[in-house]
């Protein structure tokens, strides 16, 4: 909408979502539901054929919004907001490639996975159900599937770990105090670069270490699996300096600095929330070395985390720790049924042809504003699954070719949608009015309307004549 004209509340303003023909066979089996893609392999156990997967904000293990279908608004004019020519060029032109492919298989790797401690499950199950979709080979087997269970388990372990510290784990501050300042600054050098995500990983599934059972059922005895678990390496490695990424051996005389002891912490934490938070940032997990475990650990027996961090956090630990184990269950159950689900036929027209389309949601319901960290971007998020037809009446693309093969699409599925063009979206935007849609009626060309008229003036001629041999007279 143009700068200089305010919007009304008739103006038209719809939410708009890009998206391809990819999505209309993954349509017919989802009752013509638009969706969380998790949502949809959980009910309906099919998965996207293309789209913003990869790049998108599935690369995050924990998100309020994450896989709620996004929108941006066909008034939104400004930069960074989800405009129609950003929607356009950047949403409507997924199509399945080989380069494509390749770039899935390097995420559909049991141990790509593992290495970022499965904070990216969401991207993988997603890609894992799409080649079940295209009827592509299944790239995980059953030694695969069991590295993952085993490894996913650990993490899930850790994350409890996490949970105990500050309620039934804490730093040993006394000693800690009696040290002297250079090993002191080499222990949580020692703690920073070597209790991370592998080593703590590696001494649960070697020991059989079920942190969870103690977590919810603490004891002496049990508390003291924990402080053998945070036990530093006796030859550990350090940075050769500050942000250097060489490593030097060194030595610790002390390789306790856990304990269950409870100390009196400072009344308040140094640090930020998301200072520390592995599961604000994308990318971002307890293996990450400036977010993970390790750098929880340090930051924990330098007084800067304590028990009231913790309790912050811990909502939202608890909530990675199911996200993991539901992921876990749906990759099991796309493996062990992997021959057993639909498939689209990929030799359809909207495949091997594909064209873009943008889904306009005209109601101001089940649609929330998404908080951005600039405040300012407008995207939007739909808070539960739209039905083409009933929730998402009209549709765009962009050529009168690809209009008619989406109207015979849904006259096939008996939808109906009314469909327009990318311009006349255009024009709305800057009209403020409800675009027309296209009329697919079946229209009788005038020049058929002409001769058809001439033969029913002849006709009517020689009726007149006729009529008038045999004395008849109207």
């Amino acid at each position: 909408m143009p700068k200089n004209q305010t919007e009304s509340a008739d103006s038209f303003n719809p939410f708009i979502h890009g998206t391809n023909s990819l999505i209309l066979p993954v349509l017919v089996h989802t009752d013509m539901k638009v969706m969380s893609p998790i949502e949809m392999i959980r009910e309906y156990g099919v998965a996207p054929l293309g789209g913003e997967i990869i790049m998108g904000g599935y690369r995050v293990i924990m998100h309020s919004e994450m896989g709620l279908v996004s929108f941006g608004r066909l008034g939104s004019s400004r930069m960074g907001d989800y405009t129609l020519e950003r929607i356009i060029d950047k949403y409507t032109h997924f199509e399945i490639s080989e380069k494509r492919k390749e770039n899935e298989y390097e995420y559909i790797h049991a141990h790509t996975l593992e290495e970022f401690a499965f904070v990216n499950i969401n991207v993988f199950l997603i890609l894992l159900a799409s080649r079940r979709m295209r009827g592509e080979e299944c790239l995980l087997n059953r030694n695969e599937l069991d590295f993952i269970w085993e490894r996913i388990n650990a993490v899930i372990q850790i994350y409890y770990l996490e949970l105990m510290m500050g309620k039934y784990i804490h730093p040993d501050l006394d000693l800690l105090a009696s040290l002297e300042q250079e090993k002191k600054l080499n222990i949580f050098n020692v703690v920073r670069r070597n209790l991370d995500y592998n080593y703590l990983a590696n001494k649960i599934i070697e020991n059989r270490i079920n942190v969870e059972d103690i977590y919810r059922n603490p004891s002496a005895e049990s508390l003291s699996i924990i402080e053998d678990l945070l036990v530093l390496p006796k030859n550990p490695v350090v940075p050769a300096r500050k942000f250097a990424r060489e490593f030097k051996d060194t030595s610790i005389e002390e390789t306790r600095v856990f304990t269950s002891r409870k100390p009196r912490y400072p009344k308040r934490s140094k640090i930020k929330r998301r200072s520390l938070d592995p599961i604000v940032f994308p990318l971002s997990s307890i293996a990450d070395y400036n977010f993970g475990v390790s750098r929880l650990l340090e930051q924990f027996a330098r007084k800067r985390a304590g028990n009231n961090y913790f309790s912050r956090v811990e909502k939202d630990f608890e909530n990675v720790i199911h996200i993991l184990q539901d992921r876990m269950i749906l990759i099991k159950s796309i493996v062990e049924n992997y021959d057993a689900s639909p498939r689209a036929n990929m030799n359809l027209p909207c495949i091997t042809d594909p064209f873009p389309m943008i889904l306009l949601y005209e109601d101001n319901s089940n649609i929330h504003k998404l908080d951005s960290y600039n405040g300012d971007r407008k995207e939007y998020r739909a808070e539960a699954p739209l039905v083409i037809g009933k929730d998402i009446r009209m549709i765009a693309t962009d050529t009168q070719k690809n209009a008619r093969r989406l109207h015979e699409f849904f006259t096939e599925h008996g939808i109906d949608i009314e469909i327009v063009l990318f311009d006349q979206l255009r024009e709305a935007r800057e009209s403020g009015k409800r675009p027309i849609a296209i009329d697919f009626s079946p229209r009788i060309s005038a020049a058929f309307t002409f001769f058809g008229n001439s033969i029913y003036q002849a006709s009517k001629k020689v009726l007149e004549y006729g009529g008038a041999l045999l004395g008849y007279n109207r």
